[in-house]
């Protein structure tokens, strides 16, 4: 089910793609499917209780979703990430897992936590090779280097946005600022 369009914030953050799953990527009911960790470098290890033996309900996961997106892009960053990872605890390989991972990094850019955001941004490029958000991860993390002083990385990540999403939204934003063509 189609996640719906979200007016944009003040955040000024790239567009939403809802409703695409991770590419490629084995769900967590699949044989093989990746472990996946839990906290990002930004989040402190606290012990945390074991998931719910009940089954998650695509409707649950939408809704935990929409509940981290809306309050993000609400301006609410402490409470939208909270809820991410609190979305991450529950559905570690869910169809928004990505997605989740991406907003975390916003949120983290948002609040002037450039390192923590690099990080995560990295984190979906890594772990999402041809998921959507992989695009705007790859801006993102071009633009948080440019915002650490590293122009020349930065410039290396906006000529692989520009290399494998050539069409993307992400791209489209690239060329529309100025740092790729």
């Amino acid at each position: 089910m189609p996640v719906p369009a979200i007016p944009a914030s003040s955040l000024a953050l790239p567009p939403e793609h809802p409703g695409l799953p991770p590419v490629g990527q084995p769900q967590a009911s699949e044989p093989g499917a990746p472990q996946k960790a839990l906290a990002s470098p930004a989040t402190p290890q606290v012990a945390s209780p074991a998931p719910t033996a009940r089954a998650a309900s695509p409707q649950g996961e939408e809704a935990a979703y929409k509940a981290a997106l809306n309050a993000t892009l609400a301006g609410r960053t402490d409470e939208g990430l909270r809820l991410f990872h609190d979305f991450l605890q529950e559905y570690p390989h869910g169809r928004y897992a990505a997605n989740a991972d991406y907003w975390i990094g916003e949120g983290l850019y948002a609040q002037g936590k450039y390192p923590e955001a690099l990080a995560q941004f990295q984190k979906v490029n890594d772990a999402y090779p041809q998921h959507h958000k992989n695009a705007d991860a790859l801006l993102k993390a071009g633009m948080t280097m440019s915002r650490l002083g590293d122009r020349t990385a930065a410039a290396e990540k906006y000529r692989t946005l520009m290399t494998q999403f050539p069409n993307s939204d992400a791209a489209r934003r690239a060329r529309a600022m100025g740092v790729a063509r």
